[in-house]
């Protein structure tokens, strides 16, 4: 049964010759009977016309040299229930048909393939195409992959429809995957798990197609803004997760391939950036207010990204394609452009940036620097302007920007600097600059005697602590109260960096370490009436929001960073930090002992056990407790 005039073959076992969308697939919650324990899907035996649970969607081309690990990845799965196998090569002119073909014949019952003889991507409209053969997969999930990449773990198929089988509301779930190369063990999204919102997707994409399971009701076609885009991936998680969110599982259980062949990883990373800001911009115009602001940091961090890399390599082809994206999404331009001036103040790599042009960092570092620079506070434009002039007119990056012929038209044209008196201000920090830079050598001069160094250390660590005590005071005057045993620790900026709402209470011997990799803005906030239980340890990496009359108990420790641990050549003390930001809703009880770890957001109102250990997102009037902390009930 042909897909088309121009196609070899469509191998499919006798009981996949109908597929309809209204009878062959597998209804929700699957009527097929399930296997007492998870069995290689290779040894399994089902009755004739048996309907799979689950639809494995692979597409590939002239994938030769990695078809057959991607095949041999679906087939060592372990599962209770049946799974269908659909491979399409769309036209491989290098012997990867023949491996498809091989393995179809081999397993039968298991298989499913259309073998195109005339390419398919190169005719246009790649992304509507392949969801019409999505459509045509009868299990009640999709799990996809593509055959350059490859699964790692015999479970993955049984685990995530137990997850999709427990939680109704998720559309999908995905997992952590490897990259590089299969020996260096390096994680392409170091996230922990937990949910992965419509909001989310506004912003950065952490799910990756090799790690995807869906819902086959959560497939609807993409709107036609997204028509010729070359991303096909993104904008179906971004409708897809506007009826739920997918489940992000930490555990890598695939590896994903960079290969010169990839039709994405080929393209230089300008490119890469310039598609998903015209993307993201497209998004913009068919979402629901409510995630405008979302949306908004979306377009603003490859905004950013992309203007910094204008500026780096004196290129303005890139601006001027970059800006006509922003000038043709559904928001405001200064909306936009605020945002990104946030971004760009918070980048702590522009004070430093080298002033040899061959040492500049490729536009990925810059764009590592802004990952945690994405909680946007609004601010006074004028505010904003100021403390942009400080950071892009700092000595490193004056003589950079000073010496690009555009720099000043640029500049113009991306931020609306027509008022004389910004450029002034910028000129003013320009030569505040110059003197600190001045000053800076002066102390240099001044520390290599020893009892003048001494005498400096001695008088700084005195002001510090009248500052602090003065800071306390003014605090007490708020009806704020924080015991004189509160310790303040870290490198990073203190005063300026904390919120709290008024009547809240911090008790005695609490420890807040703020990492000087912590936002520029607010770092930690405490709403009103909030109370933070003696011996507790705060640890403010990304940002950490807790609400109005929310208790923390005694001894808790909430910290929004962990170590990473990738390398066993590296000792983990040595490897660095990955953070995510913690939101604790208003009228939470957390009781005594319990930890806290990045990208938890608890809702209004839960409560958490004592002693428990929270690693997932908990919804709002929902009792969990224990190690890791799980639903018990639903509160009152």
């Amino acid at each position: 049964m042909a897909e088309n005039n121009n196609q070899v073959s469509d191998l499919r076992n006798p009981a996949s010759n109908l597929r309809s969308l209204s009878s062959g697939r597998c209804p929700p919650n699957g009527s097929t009977s399930r296997l007492p324990v998870p069995v290689p899907i290779t040894e399994q035996v089902w009755p004739e016309g048996t309907v799979p649970v689950v639809s494995v969607f692979c597409i590939t081309y002239n994938h030769v040299n990695f078809i057959r690990d991607a095949i041999e990845g679906f087939l060592m799965q372990e599962t209770t229930f049946p799974v269908e196998i659909f491979i399409h090569d769309d036209a491989s002119t290098d012997g990867t048909a023949e491996i498809v073909k091989e393995y179809a014949e081999k397993y039968p019952k298991l298989f499913w393939t259309v073998l195109q003889t005339e390419n398919q991507w190169s005719k246009g409209a790649p992304n509507a195409y392949f969801f019409g053969l999505m459509q045509k997969q009868r299990g009640e999930f999709i799990a996809l992959c593509e055959g350059d990449d490859y699964w790692t773990c015999k479970e993955k198929l049984q685990k995530q429809v137990v997850i999709l089988g427990e939680r109704k509301g998720l559309v999908g779930c995905c997992h952590e995957v490897f990259t590089d190369n299969p020996e260096s063990r390096a994680r392409l999204y170091n996230r922990l798990s937990g949910e992965i919102t419509h909001a989310d997707m506004l912003q950065r994409n952490d799910i990756g197609t090799l790690s995807v399971m869906i819902r086959a009701t959560a497939l609807i076609p993409l709107s036609p803004k997204f028509c010729g885009l070359l991303l096909g991936d993104w904008p179906r998680w971004i409708t897809a997760t506007q009826q739920g969110a997918f489940w992000f599982d930490d555990k890598p259980m695939a590896f994903y391939r960079k290969h010169e062949g990839g039709i994405w990883s080929k393209l230089p990373q300008k490119e890469q950036y310039l598609s998903i800001l015209d993307m993201l911009c497209r998004a913009s115009l068919i979402i629901e207010p409510q995630f405008r602001l979302d949306s908004i940091s979306g377009i603003a961090r490859y905004y950013a990204t992309l203007l910094t890399f204008s500026l780096l390599r004196s290129n303005e082809s890139v601006f001027a394609v970059a800006n006509s994206f922003i000038e043709n999404s559904a928001w405001q331009k200064s909306e936009i452009l605020l945002a990104t001036g946030n971004i760009l103040m918070k980048t702590a790599w522009v004070d430093n940036a080298p002033k040899n042009n061959h040492d500049l960092p490729p536009c990925s570092d810059v764009e590592s620097e802004m990952i945690n620079s994405m909680n946007l506070a609004s601010k006074n434009p004028v505010l904003v302007r100021n403390i942009l002039a400080q950071r892009v007119f700092k000595l490193a990056w004056f003589n950079k920007v000073i010496n690009a012929k555009f720099s000043i038209d640029l500049f113009k044209k991306s931020f609306d600097y027509s008022q004389l008196t910004f450029f002034l201000t910028a000129i003013q920090c320009f030569l505040k600059s110059l003197i600190n830079c001045i000053s800076s050598l002066f102390n240099r001069l001044v520390f290599k005697i020893p009892i003048a160094k001494q005498i400096s250390n001695t008088l700084v660590q005195r002001k510090c602590k009248a500052l602090h005590k003065i800071w306390i005071n003014s605090l007490k005057d708020k009806k704020i109260y924080l015991d004189h045993s509160v310790i303040f620790t870290g490198k990073g900026k203190m005063n300026s960096m904390f919120s709290f709402g008024s009547e809240c209470i911090i008790d005695s011997q609490v420890c807040v370490w703020l990492s000087e990799n912590a936002s520029n803005t607010v770092a930690l906030s405490l709403g009103k009436k909030a109370y933070i239980g003696r011996g507790s340890y705060i640890g403010v990496h990304d940002s950490i929001a807790i609400g109005d009359y929310t208790s923390v108990g005694a001894y808790c420790y909430i910290i929004s960073a962990n170590h990473l641990c990738d390398s066993r050549d590296i000792p983990i003390s040595e490897q660095g930090f990955y953070g995510a930001p913690i939101n604790i809703g208003n009228d939470v009880w957390i009781g005594t002992h319990v930890v806290v770890l990045p990208g938890v957001s608890i809702g209004d109102g839960a409560i958490i056990g004592a002693g428990s250990i929270v690693n997932r997102s908990i919804p709002a009037y929902e009792v969990w407790a224990g190690n890791p902390a799980r639903f018990i009930k639903k509160r009152p």
